[in-house]
């Protein structure tokens, strides 16, 4: 049989691939999904930045390493903040690509500005 035609607008796809009626735990689990698919290219590009800076400083590799460890558990756990903003906010109904582009560059160049804070006071000397 085919689709109901006085079907109600609402159930209409949006932008982001989610019907405009969707519970919070739908929308949460897209959203995460599709973050997880950025994490790797995220941390790819913190440590792009932040190891050749410690090399450039010429830090003793225990405390360097000890330094990138604890830098890259609290990058993942800062991540956590992007999926549960943009969760929140398509909650509310804004939804759309765009915002998650908005929130990953911001929060990316935000943790490389952090990295970059945390790697020079670790390491003074060097600068």
């Amino acid at each position: 049989m085919n689709a109901n035609p006085y079907a109600p607008p609402s159930a209409a796809p949006t932008l982001a691939g989610l019907p405009a009626d969707a519970d919070f735990a739908t929308i949460a689990k897209s959203v995460f999904l599709a973050w997880e698919k950025l994490r790797l290219a995220y941390l790819a590009v913190l440590a792009a930045a932040t190891l050749p800076l410690v090399w450039l400083c010429g830090a003793p590799w225990p405390a360097a390493i000890k330094v990138l460890l604890e830098g890259a558990v609290a990058a993942n756990v800062l991540y956590f903040a992007g999926p549960a903003l943009e969760t929140y906010v398509c909650w509310l109904g804004v939804r759309g690509t765009w915002l998650r582009w908005v929130l990953f560059l911001g929060g990316t160049l935000l943790s490389l500005v952090l990295a970059g804070v945390v790697i020079t006071s670790a390491f003074p000397a060097a600068f």
